[in-house]
Parts: structure tokens; sequence; C-alpha cells
């Protein structure tokens, strides 16, 4: 109930609250609701590729406008021209459903219709991948050691940032902030990263970068380099991520950037720091073309990324200092001249499909037909296991363990077991790990509400949901819920206080003219400023240090032959530093509440979120609490000489249920702007009244209580 009053209140605020020292009449309301005429479909997203590793489903969506009410029904294509309705799917998204390598290439798309029309979407295709692969643990390089290195160096600011969530579907995601970022003059780059790509959820930065050789004796091994840049997280302490899934990187050319470039263009990558520069495979783009203008490749790591052209003797030293099992792997790091080049290419060559985007290695002429790259993983994996998480596992399993060593023996179970899963790897181990994983966090949650019960603190609270989550994830039941941990580890209580500055203006043009004999124009401006602070406290906020400064005027002329009418002016000033501050009615009144607990990008609890709400008592509508004054009114003639000086009653109004909203700890600002129009007897059309009110909030943990 007290939000619906909260509501009612902001909602006649709005709509005839003046405020002030004018009255401000409520504008006229309009007239009753005419039907709409009906309108045919419109789409406004069209459905996007998708790319996923079998068997995960794909999702397929459109978003369309019309009225009346619409339909839909999604088809299929095998090529793009002859299409399938498909049974049962007449919903605004479709779900493929598991799929299969046999699926790789298909189009899907939409036809929307309802009575006044119809319209059919864009086509999108879906990419199958088979399951398997991925690269080696987080701090393995997925790729043959390389002798080519550059300097790198990366500008100030990033040109974009993005999230990324970490889940076990391998549908592509595309943020908006990864798409379409100008990296260079004619030079586009949008990335997709498949939600099980990174083991945590991500905040993703790409800055450009410029390259230049180490030194004189190891010169830049390209004739030119076209949009390069940096992509890591956004948390430069967070060290250089690899990939469990291949992350989809496009860079789109004009055709004058492509002229500009010259010579055999390429798409390069390196670690972060410039070392093991390589050139990597172009694979299809997201649209299924082999376009120069358009240039995809998909890499099982983040880092340095970008165009460049080669001559045939740089070409020849990249090819001798990146190892690979044939020599068409090279001729695919190579940006195709056209289409048909490719084209005849991809015939020539029996399954070079299956290598374009492989990490590279020699074949092992051994029967079982691994490469060097797959032993080598093969052994990464058993090397991390005995020197990271065996230890981890000592550590955790010590009767002094600590939080942090819960965590941290978690984290590296969860990192092995995830790269074998991917590559397909299974012996004793695995199933002796997966329960000591459920028993190492069992035991965690257990640590971590003794010492959160102990501690009382928001950071121990934080700790504790943590590790909850986690088996929350993993499916496993407990007896130690949401509520139970806050019960437990004790309800903080927070200070909340508020330093505020309202500014109410208008300036409004006059003009009667009803009654010539008393007919004039004129203008009328005010300008308000009121200042101080508010804590909150039981029952009502403490309202100090409150100032209000004022001024105003008034200005008539008469018309001519207006005998009725005399012209003057006023003009109304006010400083006061300490006014005696009013609260309408009985007392507004403020409180707080945990609204929910803050995630940070890798998933972890960090925090409460506040929400703040204020409600103003009944009948006072948008005045929280009133700040008069007395002002000084100096009143002019015709001439602009005064006639008179008076000491007048004046000042205004706060409405602090316009401050309501979610508050996080420490300091955070705001300002919050609302208007009215001004309507009435000789008020010119498009006067406008306004608040504008800068806030600063401060939110501290107190001793909490039970």
């Amino acid at each position: 109930m007290n939000h619906l009053i909260a509501a009612l209140i902001v909602a006649l605020t709005l709509t005839a609250c003046g405020g002030g020292g004018s009255d401000s009449p409520t504008p006229a309301e309009g007239g009753g609701d005419t039907p709409a005429a009906a309108t045919a479909p419109s789409i406004v997203t069209q459905p996007a590729a998708q790319s996923v590793t079998a068997p995960a489903p794909a999702t397929f969506s459109v978003t369309a406008t019309g009225s009346p009410a619409l339909n839909y029904q999604w088809r299929s294509s095998s090529n793009g021209t002859d299409w399938t309705d498909i049974s049962g799917a007449t919903g605004a998204s479709y779900d493929t459903g598991g799929t299969d390598p046999g699926m790789n290439g298909r189009y899907y798309a939409v036809v929307v219709s309802n009575s006044a029309g119809s319209v059919t979407s864009g086509s999108a295709q879906l990419s199958v991948q088979a399951s398997g692969g991925g690269t080696g643990p987080s701090g393995e390089f997925p790729h043959a050691a390389n002798p080519l290195a550059v300097t790198v160096t990366p500008a100030d600011a990033a040109l974009a940032s993005f999230f990324i969530g970490s889940s076990a579907d391998a549908t592509v995601q595309s943020p908006a902030e990864a798409t379409g970022i100008a990296v260079a003059d004619g030079v586009t780059v949008s990335l997709g990263l498949p939600g099980n790509t990174l083991l945590e959820d991500q905040s993703l930065a790409v800055t450009p970068v410029t390259l230049t050789g180490l030194d004189a004796a190891h010169p830049l091994p390209f004739q030119s380099v076209l949009g390069a840049f940096r992509l890591a997280p956004a948390d430069t302490n967070i060290p250089e991520l690899q990939a469990t899934n291949l992350v989809r990187i496009t860079f789109a050319l004009s055709q004058a950037a492509l002229d500009a470039l010259g010579g055999r263009p390429v798409i390069f990558s390196a670690r972060t720091d410039g070392t093991q520069l390589h050139l990597v495979p172009v694979s299809k783009n997201p649209d299924g073309t082999w376009s120069a203008l358009t240039l995809t490749t998909r890499v099982g790591h983040l880092g340095v990324f970008g165009v460049a052209s080669v001559s045939d003797a740089q070409a020849t030293a990249l090819a001798a200092a990146w190892p690979s099992f044939d020599d068409f792997q090279l001729e695919a790091a190579m940006a195709p001249a056209s289409y048909e080049w490719r084209k005849a290419t991809l015939a020539a060559q029996t399954g070079a499909l299956a290598v374009r985007a492989r990490p590279l290695g020699r074949v092992n002429a051994a029967a079982s037909g691994e490469t060097d790259w797959e032993a080598q993983f093969r052994a990464r994996l058993d090397a991390y296991y005995n020197d990271e998480v065996v230890p981890a596992l000592n550590a955790a399993n010590a009767a002094n363990a600590d939080i942090a060593q819960f965590q941290d023996a978690s984290l590296k179970i969860f990192t092995w077991e995830r790269q074998r899963q991917l590559f397909g790897l299974q012996d004793e181990r695995d199933a002796d790990l997966s329960q000591r994983l459920l028993d190492l966090l069992k035991r965690g949650l257990d640590k971590a509400m003794a010492a959160c019960s102990t501690e009382h603190t928001a950071a121990a609270a934080a700790q504790t949901l943590g590790m909850a989550r986690q088996l929350a994830l993993l499916g496993v039941e407990s007896n130690i819920t949401l509520q139970s941990i806050l019960d437990g580890c004790g309800r903080s209580t927070y200070d909340v206080s508020v330093t505020w500055t309202q500014v109410h203006s208008w300036d409004a043009s006059l003009k009667f003219d009803d009654i010539p004999a008393n007919a004039f124009t004129g203008r009328q401006q005010q300008n308000i400023q009121t200042s101080g602070n508010l804590h909150l406290a039981d029952p009502n906020p403490d309202v100090t240090g409150v100032t209000i400064d004022l001024s105003a005027s008034t200005q008539r002329v008469c018309a001519a032959g207006a005998y009725l009418c005399t012209s003057a002016s006023d003009s109304t000033t006010a400083h006061d530093t300490a006014p005696t501050v009013g609260q309408c009615g009985s007392g507004f009144f403020g409180s707080y509440s945990v609204e929910r607990w803050n995630l940070d990008a890798r998933g972890h609890y960090t925090g409460p979120v506040l929400n703040l709400r204020f409600v103003n008592s009944f009948g006072c509508g948008g005045s929280s609490f009133n700040v008069p004054t007395r002002a000084t009114q100096t009143n002019y003639d015709a001439n602009g000489n005064v006639s008179s000086t008076k000491t007048v009653g004046t000042g205004d109004s706060v409405d602090t249920t316009t401050w309501n909203g979610s508050l996080s700890l420490g300091s955070s600002s705001r300002i919050v702007r609302r208007s009215v129009a001004i309507t009435g007897q000789a008020i010119e059309p498009g006067a406008i009244e306004r608040w504008t009110t800068s806030l600063t909030f401060k939110v501290t943990e107190v001793q909490p209580g039970k």
C-alpha cells in the first residue's frame, strides 16, 4: 500500500505541483482513447546467425511490431532458396533442440503476419561444430612455440568494453558493444564468444595497439598493419586468458582500406606482450561467404589481433617460423583474394576444411594418429594436475585451511575437469575429483558460515553466499539457504546520508489582450537554489545544513491605449544560510531494504544493493519538507525608478520521493530532473517549470546486529 501511495503522490506531483512562490495550473488533459487502426507487421530485430557445438541447441528469435496480434511461422532451408515450414514453430523464437554436425549450414527464417499483411525476415545461418577440441588450461598458450615477436604499445583508452557470461550453453554471444568496433579507418571488427568460452563471467575490453619491431635485427614481419587491437579482460589484474571454445573474430574492410593495405592480406595473432606472433586461418564468415572484404577467424585465446599485408619473402619467413603439418595450412591463413580463389583452392584440397582452424602441430606418424599438439595437450593437463591440482587439494585438506585455499582448490579442479571434458578425456581421477570437489565445497561452505556468524560483516556474508552459489550451480541441495545465511551471519545495518542541491526555475512570457483597456505583455522569471544534508533516521530523516538562494523578477509593459494598465516591474532576492525547515503534515518517512546482492564480473558476490524509499505524509502531494525564508522585494515604476521596498515571505519545497532508487555501498551520485508545463491566463505557450536536483549518496556499513 505504501508503494501505491508513493506512486500516487509522485503522479500528483508531476501534474499539479507548481512549487515555490508561483501558482502553476495543471496542464489540460487529453480526450478519450481512439481505437488504433490495423498496421501490417514490421520487423524490428532480424534473426541472427547462431554457432553452437553439438549437441547444444540453437535459438533464433525475431522482434516485430504490428496490430492486431502477430502470428509467427518459422521455416528452414538447406540452400537459402527452397524453404520448408517447421511444424509447431509458431512463436517469436524457435529452439532447434539438440543439434548435430549434419545441421551445419542450414538457414532459418520466419514469416510474421496478421490481418493487415505479412513480412518475411532475413535468413540466419546455423553453424554446428562437432563436440571436442578446446585449448590448454589457463596460462598455456594453445599454439606451438614461435620465435617471432613484436613490440606492442596499447592506447591509453579502450575502444569498447562488454560483458560475457559463462555458461554451459555454447550459443555465441555477440553483445552490441562487441559489434562493428572501428579499429582503423575503413576497418571494423565484430566479436562472438560462445557461452562456454571462458571459465568465469568476464568484462572484456578492446584496445587499439601499435606494433613495431623488437629492434633493428628483428623488424616488423609485415609490409603494413591495419586495425590491430588487444582483446583482454577489462580488469588489467587478470592474467591472459585462454578459451575453452573458439572465439570468432570478423574483420570488415572497406575496398579503399583493402586497396591501401597492398600485398597479400593476412590475419595475425600474438600474445598480449607481442610474443608468439603468427598467422591464423581464415574461416567461413558468419553469413557463409569468403569475401576478402569480410575476413573471419576462430581462435582459442585472447590476445592481440589485426589485419596486415605481407610480401612473398615475408610469407616464406612466416611459414618457416610457424610449424604446420601441410602447406595448405599456411595458405588457409592467407586471406582469399576472391571467392573464386577460395572455392578453387578448397576443391583441390581433400579434407582442407578439417584443418582450417586447428592449432598448429606436425602429424605424428604413430598408428594412433594423434598429433604432436594433442599429445602435448594431454601432457600439459597431466602436468597441471600434478603441479597445481594436487598441491591445492592438499592445502585445502589441512586442518588450518582458510576460505581462500578452499576457493583456490575448487577453481583448479573446475579448470582441469572442464578441459578434460572438452577434449573427451576420462579416467579414474575424474570420478574421484568430482566427489572430492563436492566435499570440498560443502566443507568450505560450513567454514564460511562459521566465520560469517562470528564476524557479522557484509564481506563475510558475500563470501558465504558465493560458496552456496557454487554448490547450487552444481545442482547440489543444501540446507543452507539465502535466508539462513542472512539470519546466521547477522543482518548488517547501514548508515545512509544524502547531500543535495535543488535548482527550481521557470521563465514565462506574459501576454494579456482579452480586455484592451488592461492589455499588457511581460515576463516572469525565477531561480531558487536550496541545498543541505539529509541523514536517514528513524522515524523521520534528519535535515541539516540547509541554505536557500532566491532571485525572481516580473516585468509588465502596458499596450498602447490600455488606460487601466500600469507599467511596472519588481525584483525579489533572498540569501538565507539558516532557514527554519518545516515538514509537511506529520513529516515524511525514509527507509531502506536489501534489494539484492551484487555479483562482480567473475560471478562472485561483492556486497548488497539497498533500495532507498521515501514516502511523503498523507495530503502533502509533492512536498517532503519546506524551506521558508524572508526576501526583499523592490518595486519599480514605468521609468525604472524604485517606488517601494518591502520584505515578503517566500521559499521552496523539496520532494524526496524523486530520490528513490537503488544504492550500493560507498559513495555514488546522480542527477534527478523533472519538469511541468506552465499554463494559465496571460502565460504564453511553451513556458516550462523545471527542477534539477544533484544528489550524492554515502552508504556505510555499521556494527551489524542479528
